[in-house]
This record gives structure tokens, C-alpha cells and sequence, in this order.
């Protein structure tokens, strides 16, 4: 059968129209974040005694999405969340003057909201959960919640479970980028509201159901701290190393603060391993939220269905430059544009030079 060349046009367009290339081209949201909005109270102790303390809306909800808006504005960033029945509305305003999407905020009036309190002693930090919202459930959300190019999992305190994740892998685009937190993965609150590390089988066992569910696309992030506890090796290298052997295809990014970091991948070719830098602020006032700030940052320098191993080296630079802006302000106030972010990178005035920018594991 002979077809002329605008039934050729028909056929090819209807052919691109069922592909997964074409829908995540066309996805309403560069990115979607998850997990509770938390009402925070930050406590600094100064060396000579002085106590300041800030009442602020917290999470990566609002960290993550606030700081990519500043840095592009012209991307859609919504946030998948719930808030209590306590929860003071006018705390929403910096969304919405960011022009944030919340169609998908659930008010939950029968739970109070994620409330943290946070002791900042130097550079240790104590956290404490005061109350919890309830779990977060995708059939609560719009549909168009998960229309994205990129997905950023930031639960606080074990919001997001296993039948989320699934439900969350069956109504994603097959190329969509999933960047996730270990930390509220990880933590297991008390009664009293004292926060400690889940037993490590158990941490395995939740990195191995996302590496199944998004293999390919995940990017997992945690900082040196909730590495060591779910890997049991003492060092970033070792850590690193047990992680991508164990879960190929994975990118694994692991934060250090001030010393930067390391990020490992191992693909079908060799292992990579690349240590990373941590940029010179002009201050620090405050470090809450330069995680969630570091894993968005990377999730929105990388396109989904282009996930080369070559991408990463500046991906990750510009992570950690974009972190290294958030601590000068308190809050999220310290959120800059992109082409700032592109200026603290090219002076490449690091914390500590790392002595081996990359190096391949074994």
C-alpha cells in the first residue's frame, strides 16, 4: 500500500503522540515535590551563649521549590503536601507570590501539622518532631499531579510508604527523573519526639523497592551520617562504593557540609566515582534546607530520557553552588537566580579543594 506524504505525516504523528518521549516533552510540571510542609521552630546556640530562635514554614516542599522558581522562573514547580488543622494559611504567601502550584495541598482537619523544632549548635544539629500530619496518599491529589518531568521525594518523617511509591511508579511517564531524600526515608520518630535511624535492613530494604520501581532514573541522596547507617561502612568512598555495586544504575549523591562530597554511578561501561567541593558562602546563618536545595538543584540541571554519566560533573557543581547560597539568609531567603548560581561556579572559590576531582572506584 502506497501512502502520500500527508497520510505519512498522519501515521508518524500518531505513532509519536503514544510515545513516552513525547509525553514527557509535553508534561505540565518541570517538577513535582513531595512530602509535609512542616511548621519549624530554628534554635541557634552562638559560641559565646546567645540564643536566637525563628518560627518559619520548612520542608523541601518549600526549600526546594522556592529556590528553583528564583533560579528559573519560568519552570512550573508544584509541591504534593498536606497541612493540619492548626496550620496558619498566611504562611503561604511566599508560594504564592513565587507562583507556586498548590493545587495539590491537602488540608487534613483531622491531624495537626509537621511540627519540627531544630537546636543548632555549631555545626551539629538536633531535631526534634513535635506533632505529624497524616500520610500522604496520590489518590488524594489531582490526576495532573503526575505529569512530570522530574519528581523530588522530601519526605520529613516516613510520610511517603511503599504503596505510595508504587502508586507513584505506575501513573509516572516512563523517563521521568526521581530524585529522593534518604532522610525522612529514614527516620523513625518516638513518642517523646526524639528522631533516630531505622534498623538497616530495613533502609535497604527501601532503597531496593525505589531501585526497582525507578532504576535508570533515580538520583538518591543522603549526607555522610544516614549514608553510614544504612551502608554500616565509616567513609564516603566505602559508602559510596557498597552503594552503586549493590544498586547499578542509581546515581548516589552523599553531602558532607562544609567538605562537599561524593557522587557515584556505575553503569554497564565502568564505575564512577567524583568527589565534589562545597562552595565559600559570604556568610552562614542558617543551614536548614541546603540538602533539599542541593537535590533540586541537580534534579532541574538534568533532562529526563538524557541521563549520561558525562552530564554529572556539572550537575553536581552546580548543586553545590546553589546550596552554598540558602545558608547566607535564614529560611529560604538566600534563594538566587541561576546566572549566580553560574558566577560562584567559574570564581570556584571552594570550602576545601577536593584532591581527586575524579577517580574510578577499585
Amino acid at each position: 500500500m502506497l501512502l502520500n506524504l500527508k497520510t505519512l505525516s498522519a501515521v508518524i504523528l500518531a505513532n509519536l503522540q503514544e510515545s513516552s518521549l513525547l509525553r514527557i516533552m509535553n508534561a505540565i510540571h518541570e517538577l513535582v515535590i513531595f512530602g509535609h510542609m512542616a511548621l519549624d521552630s530554628v534554635v541557634h546556640v552562638e559560641e559565646r551563649g546567645a540564643i536566637t530562635e525563628k518560627q518559619s514554614v520548612g520542608g523541601a516542599v518549600t526549600f526546594a521549590s522556592i529556590a528553583i522558581k528564583t533560579m528559573h522562573d519560568w519552570m512550573k514547580v508544584s509541591i504534593g503536601s498536606k497541612i493540619g488543622r492548626d496550620f496558619n494559611l498566611g504562611l503561604l504567601s511566599p508560594f504564592t507570590q513565587n507562583d507556586i502550584d498548590m493545587d495539590a495541598l491537602v488540608i487534613d482537619d483531622t491531624a495537626p501539622s509537621t511540627k519540627f523544632e531544630l537546636l543548632y549548635r555549631g555545626e551539629t544539629r538536633d531535631l526534634k518532631c513535635l506533632s505529624r500530619c497524616s500520610m500522604l496518599k496520590l489518590d488524594e491529589f489531582p490526576d495532573t499531579i503526575t505529569n512530570t518531568k522530574r519528581v523530588h521525594l522530601g519526605p520529613l518523617c516516613g510520610e511517603i510508604d511503599a504503596s505510595f511509591l508504587d502508586d507513584l511508579a505506575s501513573r509516572l511517564n516512563p523517563d521521568t527523573i526521581i530524585g529522593m531524600d534518604l532522610q525522612g526515608f529514614l527516620r523513625k520518630t518516638s513518642k517523646s519526639g526524639s528522631i533516630t535511624f531505622r534498623p538497616r535492613d530495613e533502609g535497604i530494604q527501601i532503597l531496593k523497592q525505589l531501585h526497582e520501581l525507578f532504576h535508570g532514573n533515580l538520583i538518591c541522596k543522603g549526607d555522610d551520617v544516614e549514608m553510614q547507617a544504612i551502608t554500616g561502612k565509616t567513609g564516603m568512598k566505602d559508602s559510596i562504593n557498597y552503594l552503586i555495586d549493590k544498586f547499578p544504575e542509581t546515581v548516589f549523591l552523599i553531602t558532607a557540609g562544609r567538605h562537599g562530597g561524593i557522587m557515584g554511578l556505575k553503569t554497564k561501561l565502568k564505575p564512577m566515582v567524583m568527589r565534589f567541593p562545597a562552595f565559600q558562602p559570604r556568610q552562614i546563618k542558617d543551614e536548614t534546607g541546603a540538602g533539599d536545595v542541593f537535590l533540586s538543584s541537580f534534579l532541574t540541571h538534568l533532562q529526563p530520557g538524557n541521563m549520561a554519566a558525562s552530564k554529572y560533573k556539572d550537575t553536581v557543581m552546580f548543586a553545590s553552588a546553589a546550596a552554598s547560597f540558602i545558608v547566607e539568609q535564614k529560611g529560604y531567603q538566600g534563594a538566587v537566580s541561576a546566572s549566580k548560581v553560574r558566577e560562584r561556579m567559574a570564581k570556584r572559590n571552594f570550602l576545601q579543594e577536593p584532591r581527586d576531582w575524579i577517580n574510578y572506584a577499585r
